[in-house]
């Protein structure tokens, strides 16, 4: 992806990095930004972009990511299986 594919930050800092992938599975995508002063990552589910935030290192946005990924995921599973039986009305 390219940065024009991203959501805007008005008036934020300047983008030093392209984004990059640093995990994707069946649902999720996780794209790390370096830019001025901070990291940004980007979560994407099943191709549009539901988050973004910052971190003051990369491996710290990575982590973070990887944890909303793994906590959206679970709340998922469990609603399909409240759906699944019965149990749950949206």
């Amino acid at each position: 992806m390219h940065i024009d594919d991203f959501p805007k930050i008005e008036d934020g800092p300047s983008v030093i990095t392209e984004p990059e992938l640093v995990y994707s599975d069946n649902d999720f995508d996780v794209y790390l930004t370096e830019l001025e002063m901070l990291w940004r990552y980007d979560l994407f589910k099943d191709g549009e972009h539901i988050y973004y935030a910052g971190s003051i290192s990369k491996s710290s946005a990575e982590r973070s990511a990887i944890m909303k990924v793994k906590l959206l995921s679970n709340n998922s599973n469990i609603l399909n299986m409240h759906n699944e039986s019965g149990n749950y009305d949206n």
